[in-house]
């Protein structure tokens, strides 16, 4: 784990730049040093116990990042007050300036701390990610859109407009599919806002939040209504284990993500899984991928309570999701089985999902019950239509919809896979 030096970064001289509009200090621009006496590799970085404190940072990308080649060139940058990299420049010593502030001595934020131009490294950093968050001292996540004198910055046709809003949870950082692990892992995570002021933590109780302007503070209220999380899994990222699979899923809800297959990558910490990153194969395969590796550690089949928003239901499909836009109202579901005692595990082969579902005739079609149960503890059921009876294979039909039975039906150990899925 590679970490910043907040000493070096400090020590970078003063050039004038355009700040937001409220901060009043005069933000440095240029490195005495190289980058790797500013950003050091430390290999125990990770072990609280053994390896240094830091501090981390959660933000959304601007479109242009001092990137780690650029540390030592920093002095390089042209004063040019519409720069983003000058931009990014002051959000990394504004960082390491609040880092110090807080007694750290050292800082990460994935922008100048990972080499992106090697593969292994970026492999690992992502796949370490979750862990490097959790174990980190303090989590400052800055949501450069909001301006907490009462104003959102907004881009509209490719210009920045300036909007009236007093509630930080419109911020753009809360729809990104990276800063949910950034947010559920830290124990510690504090707000700032684009001019670098607090504005409260995911701690912060309402009583904190009374002391100053409310609707311009965010607290552990605000952010479990918005992100659909529970307050004390919020409180405490070891109870995240102990969430249905389809609950964490839901967390995902509407967020978004600048390369496709990170809607699945940015989830691995979540589950606590690691897969191979392979870039270019697609958004639905890769959480496939990550499908397929929670099945092998959890025998929950909340995994499997997901519904097709995209009007695609009526269309054969199997038992994993398209996407985690499928769980957006999966958030109650969790894993009961219907015969504790008798309760067989289930995995992915060549043939689809092999798994014991009780199964009940309807028409042309079979009711198949999940061990999977939601409000009011009623058992949901999924459609399945025959694609081999021979072999005991099955296609899920009407996937944007569930089935509520009053008894289960007869157990069976069946394949279910999605047509032409090669």
């Amino acid at each position: 784990m590679r970490l910043l030096d907040v000493d070096a970064v400090g020590n970078l001289q003063q050039a004038e730049t355009r700040l937001p509009t409220s901060c009043q200090c005069s933000c440095c621009c240029q490195s005495r040093g190289s980058s790797e006496s500013i950003a050091r590799w430390h290999s125990d970085a990770h072990k609280n116990a053994d390896g240094p404190r830091y501090a981390i940072l959660s933000h959304k990308w601007l479109d242009e990042e001092v990137k780690l080649e650029d540390l030592n060139a920093l002095n390089n940058l042209k004063d040019d007050r519409n720069s983003p990299k000058m931009q990014s420049a002051i959000k990394v010593r504004m960082f390491c300036k609040i880092a110090k502030q807080w007694g750290f001595r050292h800082a990460w934020m994935d922008t100048c701390c990972i080499d992106q131009k090697n593969p292994v490294e970026l492999s690992t950093s992502i796949n370490s990610m979750y862990r490097w968050y959790k174990n980190a001292g303090a989590c400052f996540v800055y949501l450069y859109d909001f301006d907490s004198r009462g104003y959102l910055y907004v881009y509209k046709d490719g210009k920045e407009q300036v909007e009236e809003c007093t509630d930080p949870t419109r911020s753009i950082w809360f729809s990104r599919g990276w800063t949910l692990q950034e947010l559920v892992a830290p124990p510690n995570v504090e707000f700032y806002d684009r001019n670098w002021l607090p504005i409260g933590s995911k701690r912060s109780e309402q009583e904190e939040k009374a002391t100053l302007k409310k609707s311009l503070q965010i607290g552990l209220d605000d952010v479990s209504r918005v992100t659909g999380i529970h307050k004390n899994v919020l409180l405490n990222s070891d109870l995240v284990r102990y969430m249905s699979i389809a609950n964490r899923m839901s967390w995902f809800r509407s967020r978004e993500t600048t390369v496709p297959e990170d809607c699945a990558y940015c989830l691995l910490g979540i589950f606590g899984v690691n897969i191979p990153l392979l870039y270019g194969e697609g958004a639905e395969r890769a959480f496939q991928r990550l499908q397929e590796e929670i099945m092998k550690y959890s025998d929950d089949h909340s995994l499997f309570a997901w519904r097709n928003p995209d009007g695609k239901g009526k269309a054969p499909t199997g038992l994993l999701a398209p996407s985690p836009a499928c769980f957006v109202n999966s958030g109650a579901y969790y894993h009961k089985p219907v015969d504790p005692y008798n309760s067989l595990p289930f995995s992915m082969t060549n043939k689809g999902v092999n798994i014991n579902l009780r199964l009940m005739e309807y028409g042309d079609r079979k009711i198949a019950t999940l061990d999977c149960a939601g409000e009011g503890n009623t058992y949901l059921s999924i459609w399945l239509q025959n694609a081999s009876e021979a072999a005991k294979q099955y296609s899920r039909v009407n996937s944007d919809r569930f089935c509520i039975v009053e008894a289960p039906g007869v157990p069976s150990t069946i394949f279910v896979h999605a047509p032409n899925s090669i």
